[in-house]
């Protein structure tokens, strides 16, 4: 396991830096929103009210001040100066009414009703500004009251709108700010939740993948050990086999001393074919386990021919068969090769073809290519009936025999191709039904150099 996590430690370092980056800016935006959360509400709002009602009560005093300038007739010099801080505080109170229409969208413009009236009261005052010292009745300086009352009290209730829409803004700003809280809460939810899925999957995935190496590893050993034991017993088997050729080859062999002294031709007969029977099957079993092996040596191609062919011929008279046998003098003399197994693969075609003749007669062709390195070609051709192609190929390619009953004969073909792949050649047939068939053996020589004494001595 500590493995598997120093394997994957790239991939969840990397997730694990994507979700701590992920959890620190969520958690710099809610400070930020519970700060805004905690400030005072409306508080610009609040600022402009209370500009508003400082503004009025030096309205209110200028005013104050303005009655009793004019009811105490005052010198012109002092009514233009209360006439210039009236106009003063217009401008002032323009002003901080646009910031309060700014700040709370209400709809309030140059001709609304406040600004009207006071453009009104500015024009009145200026009237008295250009009366001099003339004295005014108490019923205009009634009305000149009445309107400063009036605008007065309209400028308190623009106070308590701009309060109200103060406190309503707040309230969406506070609505906004739990709402976007609770979004931030949620989404960082999810991302642990995901990044928990994640990391499981990954842990799983890790996990299989580790759980079939190591199914993979020990059905490797198995597997090995399999073949280990398998490899044990062929060689077990070759083993014995090699022991009982050795221990059946030996009686024979004494058979056959004990009857050259008493000779018998049948029972000498008899028996070569049983050791030839015997020494087959053993050779086939271990060509089967790939336990046969190759031993050149210096092989005169001729005799060896000339061997086989005069075996050939005993058994050809017996069977009733006319054998032919064509043989240039272009053939290999001394040459390198296994010649007991090129021997046995001739030997055992050749009594193949004579027995299971139909014409009773059987050609043999026999001819070599190439110099050194060069290969001998044997045809061996019966003129009969033939027989079908399908059938012949699967007699070449017979591992074993088909069945106990059946004669030893019918391990020649595959045990002749065998031989002939061991040692580098190759069998093969060619079937016409009605014609005849034909064997070809291929295998490879390698021709000795002559010496230039043997020239000269010959």
């Amino acid at each position: 396991m500590t493995q598997l996590l120093i394997k994957r430690s790239p991939v969840f370092a990397l997730i694990a830096v994507l979700f701590a980056a992920v959890l620190v800016f969520a958690a710099e935006l809610y400070l930020s929103i519970q700060k805004e959360k905690q400030s005072p509400p409306g508080h610009e709002t609040a600022t402009v009210a209370w500009q508003y009602s400082q503004l009025i009560a030096e309205f209110h005093r200028f005013n104050h001040q303005l009655d009793r300038a004019v009811l105490l007739q005052a010198k012109q010099e002092e009514i233009n100066t209360l006439q210039m801080r009236r106009s003063l505080l217009l401008e002032r109170l323009n002003a901080a009414i646009s910031a309060g229409t700014d700040n709370n969208n209400s709809q309030l413009t140059r001709d609304s009703s406040p600004f009207v009236e006071i453009e009104a009261l500015g024009k009145d005052s200026a009237f008295l500004a250009r009366s001099g010292t003339e004295k005014y009745s108490v019923a205009d300086l009634l009305v000149l009251r009445n309107k400063v009352d009036l605008l007065q009290e309209k400028m308190t209730a623009l106070t308590i709108a701009a309060t109200r829409l103060s406190g309503e803004a707040a309230a969406q700003s506070r609505m906004l700010a739990n709402q976007v809280e609770n979004s931030i809460l949620i989404l960082c939810g999810l991302l642990i939740l995901l990044g928990i899925i994640v990391m499981v999957a990954l842990f799983h995935a890790s996990w299989n993948q580790s759980h079939a190496e190591k199914n993979y590893r020990q059905h490797l050993k198995q597997t090995e050990k399999t073949l280990s034991g398998h490899s044990v017993i062929s060689m077990r088997q070759a083993h014995l086999l090699e022991e009982a050729q050795e221990r059946i080859r030996q009686p024979l062999n004494s058979l056959k001393d004990l009857l050259a002294q008493s000779p018998n031709e049948k029972a000498l007969s008899m028996l070569g074919r049983l050791h030839a029977v015997i020494d087959d099957t053993l050779d086939f079993a271990l060509l089967n386990l790939g336990r046969l092996r190759v031993r050149n040596n210096d092989t005169d191609l001729q005799s060896l021919l000339d061997d086989v062919i005069r075996q050939a011929r005993e058994f050809a008279n017996e069977k009733n068969v006319v054998l032919l046998f064509d043989s240039p003098e272009s053939l290999p003399g001394s040459c390198e090769t296994d010649g007991e197994k090129v021997r046995k693969i001739l030997s055992r075609l050749t009594h193949h073809v004579i027995d299971r003749s139909i014409s009773k007669r059987v050609n043999i062709h026999a001819y070599s290519t190439g110099g050194y390195g060069g290969r001998l070609f044997v045809d061996i051709a019966d003129s009969g009936l033939g027989v079908n192609n399908a059938d012949l190929q699967q007699g070449l390619r017979r591992n074993k025999p088909a069945d106990a009953n059946q004669p030893p004969e019918d391990i020649a073909l595959p045990l002749a191709k065998g031989l002939a792949r061991l040692i580098g050649g190759n069998v093969t047939a060619i079937n016409k039904p009605g014609e005849g068939s034909i064997f070809t053996v291929d295998i490879p020589v390698h021709r000795k150099p002559e010496l230039p004494g043997n020239k000269q001595a010959g």
